[in-house]
């Protein structure tokens, strides 16, 4: 028998499920008023919704349930078209014509414009929890960094309660990186990180081919049954995780290690402009440990005011 759909008793949607309906009408009218899917999905979870087996709900799978036509009585005719199937519905046919037409012009709205994040893969933390800041664009669609949230499921991380302008951000700190770059001593500096970030890169490169390595052990050892299946799953779990995070970094240390020798640059401000998002990011590496960002006073301000942003100098004393 095919599984039934949310909202419904059975797969031949002849009853309601009474207490599935609230859920399916409250992400509807949410839809219908402009929510995107993902908020949906995240306000579903925190109500204690779950599917028909039992799982958190995602954008994706709520989406499927609202282009359902079932969920208003709706079946597809001869012709192709939507026509009453007589059987009990959930919201009416009118709410879900209005869902399709939302989800036409959705699809016809152009893509966001990629923005090439400077500060993301842990140099960008969050100053209140000091976890990693993520990309995220704002609901004016302007392109930020964000603290994730471990009660959301779209985003998870930290504290989500700290969230910044990408150029803003950017533009202050390159202001400090350029001042930097013009020290008599920079250049100097400069060789020596890259020998210690060069160093701290061929530690990150075994470490990732020993925990590789980690799950053939195991398995030998489980063939002799002295581990069972599970210890080796949660190893390879375990394993798979650390090396997503060691290869995260280590693409940023390469990065910072390949940095341009910029020498005695005539017109510093100009390069920077125009060089590469990762030529930049490499030479921030190479002067800072990471960038923390606090929240703002109140909300609307448009400047980063004294001590929201904190940068971690390589140099001692800064």
């Amino acid at each position: 028998m095919p599984p039934r759909m949310y909202g419904f008793e059975d797969s031949r949607f002849s009853q309601l499920r009474d207490s599935e309906v609230p859920a399916v009408r409250g992400a509807a009218s949410r839809r219908l008023l402009g929510q995107n899917k993902a908020e949906i999905a995240e306000w579903m979870n925190s109500e204690g919704y779950r599917g028909t087996r039992g799982a958190a709900w995602t954008s994706m799978t709520l989406g499927r349930l609202l282009r359902s036509p079932e969920i208003a009585g709706l079946t597809v005719g001869e012709n192709g078209e939507l026509v009453e199937s007589g059987k009990p519905v959930i919201i009416t046919p009118e709410e879900f014509r209005k869902l399709q037409a939302l989800d036409t012009e959705t699809a016809r709205a152009p893509r966001q414009e990629a923005y090439d994040y400077l500060y993301t893969g842990g140099m960008a933390v969050c100053g209140e929890c000091k976890q990693p800041m993520t990309s995220a664009r704002s609901n004016s669609d302007t392109p930020g960094y964000r603290c994730g949230d471990a009660n959301r499921t779209d985003r998870p991380g930290g504290c989500g309660k700290t969230r910044i302008a990408a150029g803003q951000l950017e533009d202050y700190v390159a202001e400090y990186v350029l001042a930097e770059l013009l020290r008599p001593s920079a250049q100097e500096e400069m060789a020596k990180v890259r020998q210690e970030l060069g160093a701290e890169a061929e530690q990150a490169r075994a470490r990732i081919e020993e925990l590789k390595g980690a799950a053939g052990a195991l398995a030998d050892s489980y063939l002799n049954g002295e581990v069972t299946r599970e210890t080796i799953v949660a190893v390879e779990q375990k394993a798979k995780g650390e090396i997503k995070q060691l290869r995260t970094r280590l693409r940023f240390l390469e990065q910072a290690v390949a940095a341009p020798q910029l020498g005695n640059v005539d017109d510093l401000i100009k390069w920077w402009n125009h060089a590469p998002t990762a030529s930049k990011r490499a030479i921030a590496m190479l002067f800072l440990i990471s960038i923390e960002v606090y929240k703002a006073s109140a909300q609307g301000i448009r400047h980063i005011e004294p001590g929201r942003v904190v940068l971690k100098w390589r140099r001692e004393g800064q």
